[in-house]
């Protein structure tokens, strides 16, 4: 069916190309005579094979048409631009002729050629400009009326028929001809892109839906950069400054300057149209991020996606995607994590997080891992305290409910006990099932999983996630850093006190305290890192997709084996560097249950050739008495003593009931 079309649409753009001529002669008879016959089998049928072949087949005959406007607007653009030349240069001579003397002009004029002369030659260019002008504007009238025919004939009304694909077919089209002819005068205008709006608002088909935002990605992406495959091949790519290469470092790049890229956003003209647009679909496009099709879902968040790499997405447009990593559409996850990197992690992200004023900012490499690293704990906790609230809201809702079910209850035995002249009899309230359960399944939106999703998410893109060396210095030095933050509230708190600091210390101390607190990690912070260590480990060794839902192999022979060669890579990384770190960050945390609780499953999930060698024995020594300590140190499970054999069988016996009578508490405890 694809190719039959495909081969109709050639057919009828041919036909097209070739009526283009006729049509600026102004015998366009036949064409006119193809559309009516193209409205007749559109609008005046039941069948929707036929009102889908009156449709497409004016559309296709109209792109051509379309094509040939935005040619000959070139060219007319070109000579007005000359001819408001012309016009400019030939107010200035005759400002400069009137700001003479009599007397110099008198000398000029008997001098110079006669001025009747001048003025037919410069005449004579300004009317075979303005003649060229007419014409091509008489052949952009004769094009223009005859899509105006189609649009308003065919399209208006089509827009709203009962068949989805004919729906489809409209958006898709309409699509087409504004980026054709991007031109104020044509297509991209209000008139013709609120369709797209009304395809968005179709309760009754969501593929209708999932067209209307293909539709916008291609209106706000017009030049395919950032999705599809039909990028141009040209492709410019920004200047990039010189960059120093670390002395026998990993990492080639050691800083770069990163300054506001102008090729991401859209043109002055097209921004200036397009925006009322997203102002006027924000509400319902935020909508569809909750939609019940996750097709939709899918295709609104890398809408969303494309607005923010253009500079059009709002401040507060989007804030829902940050919870859809977690979701159990592989393909979801995977969109939304691309929108939280380029939403936070991307350098372009970094530079508009600085102050307005700032053009561009230097980053280091180094530097760029810490800050991802702090951004995504910060990322998990908010994720966290929102997943909270609604398990709040929930259990909330559930204890209403229980407490007005059960005061009805009430209500009703006492109206019966009244009629029977019984008093009402004590009413025990019912079990908190619902509610321990609803604890119970909301035990899984913890440290843990988040963690595990957003790695799993994000571990593509964000390259920090398998560096080990970044994630267990920050997490060793969190603790450092936390304990000296400490002793520095402790100092400034009795200076402050005394009353021995300066003001202008104070000033100064106070602003390198800002920049030290916004570097250091918290409590919580530490125990996020850790989970998120743990996470990133799994991911490493291939066991975290035994902990989220519905992974997606990758497909493709090419991609298949980066991902394969990158986790190899990861992998190698973790068997050199692990162990020392695990050794020591299991001696600084041996008091903290929390945070020991992810170190020590990192232990069996680490490869047994790890531990090889002589250079590793000492760590290994190391972990295995910190993990004497700790199960010495903390509580342990209740573990029952052998009994030694009974003298008597009367004895036996009766200890057996004992045993039966202590069974129950000790189970409990």
């Amino acid at each position: 069916q694809r190719s039959f079309e495909s081969r109709y649409r050639q057919l009828l753009g041919h036909i097209g190309a070739a009526l283009k001529q006729p049509i600026f002669d102004g015998d366009d008879w036949i064409v006119s005579i193809i559309f009516k016959w193209c409205k007749f089998l559109a609008r005046r049928f039941r069948l929707s094979h036929v009102r889908r072949l009156g449709t497409f087949t004016a559309f296709c005959l109209c792109a051509p048409l379309v094509a040939a406007m935005s040619g000959q607007r070139k060219p007319m653009g070109k000579l007005e631009d000359q001819l408001q030349r012309r016009e400019l240069e030939l107010e200035r001579k005759q400002n400069k002729n009137k700001s003479k003397t009599k007397t110099k002009k008198k000398s000029s004029q008997s001098q110079s050629p006669s001025p009747s002369k001048t003025k037919n030659s410069k005449s004579e260019k300004l009317s075979s400009l303005e003649k060229n002008i007419d014409e091509f504007s008489t052949r952009i009238a004769n094009l223009q009326s005859h899509v105006t025919f189609v649009f308003m004939q065919i399209a208006v009304f089509k827009a709203s028929d009962t068949h989805e694909l004919i729906r489809c077919m409209v958006l898709q089209h309409l699509v087409k001809w504004i980026n054709t002819d991007a031109s104020v005068d044509s297509f991209l205008n209000q008139k013709h892109w609120q369709y797209l709006l009304y395809g968005l608002q179709d309760r009754q088909s969501p593929k209708v839906r999932c067209t209307a935002l293909e539709c916008l990605m291609d209106l706000f992406d017009f030049e395919q950069k950032f999705h599809g495959s039909k990028a141009s091949s040209k492709k410019t790519s920004p200047k990039r400054n010189t960059k120093k290469k670390k002395a026998g470092g990993k990492h080639a790049e050691e800083e770069a300057i990163v300054a506001e890229r102008e090729q991401d956003k859209l043109d002055e003209t097209r921004k200036r149209i397009l925006e009322p647009l997203w102002d006027r679909m924000s509400t319902t496009v935020n909508e569809l991020l909750r939609d019940r099709d996750e097709t939709v879902v899918k295709k609104c968040i890398e809408f969303v996606n494309i607005l923010l790499r253009g500079d059009v997405l709002g401040p507060d447009d989007g804030d829902c995607i940050l919870n859809y990593v977690f979701d159990e559409n592989d393909d979801i996850r995977t969109m939304a994590a691309q929108f939280i990197y380029y939403d936070t992690f991307d350098n372009q992200a970094v530079l508009k997080s600085q102050a307005s004023s700032i053009d561009a900012v230097r980053i280091k490499h180094e530097a760029k891992l810490k800050d991802d690293v702090v951004e995504l704990i910060q990322l998990i906790k908010d994720r966290v305290i929102s997943l909270n609230w609604k398990v709040k809201r929930l259990l909330h809702a559930e204890r209403t409910r229980i407490q007005k079910q059960l005061q009805q209850q009430k209500d009703e035995e006492a109206a019966d006990e009244e009629e029977d002249g019984v008093p009402p009899s004590q009413q025990q309230p019912p079990p908190q099932a619902t509610v321990n359960a609803m604890k119970s399944s909301a035990l899984y939106r913890n440290y843990v999983q988040v963690s595990d999703y957003i790695v799993q998410s994000m571990g593509d893109q964000l390259g920090v996630l398998r560096e080990w060396s970044v994630l267990c210095t920050m997490l060793i030095d969190a603790d450092h850093a936390e304990q000296r933050r400490q002793e520095r509230s402790v100092t400034q708190q009795s200076r402050s006190s005394s009353g021995e600091a300066a003001a202008g210390d104070d000033g100064d101390a106070q602003m390198i305290e800002d920049m030290s607190v916004k570097q250091d990690i918290d409590e919580e912070g530490q125990t996020i890192l850790c989970y998120l260590l743990l996470s990133c480990v799994r991911r490493a060794t291939d066991c975290l997709s035994q902990h989220v839902r519905n992974v997606k192999s990758v497909r493709g022979r090419q991609k298949l084996s980066t991902s394969k060669q990158e986790k190899q890579d990861a992998l190698d990384r973790l068997k050199q560097q692990i162990v020392p770190f695990l050794a020591r960050l299991l001696d600084i945390y041996q008091a903290d249950v929390f945070k020991l609780y992810p170190l020590v499953q990192i232990i069996p999930l680490i490869p047994a050739d790890a531990f090889n060698g002589v250079a590793q024995k000492e760590h290994l020594l190391r972990i295995g008495d910190s993990l004497k300590t700790i199960f010495l140190r903390h509580d342990t499970p209740l573990v029952r003593q052998p009994q030694p054999a009974a003298e008597n069988d009367g004895d036996s016996a009766e200890d057996e009931e004992e045993e039966e009578e202590q069974q129950p508490d000790k189970s409990q405890m």
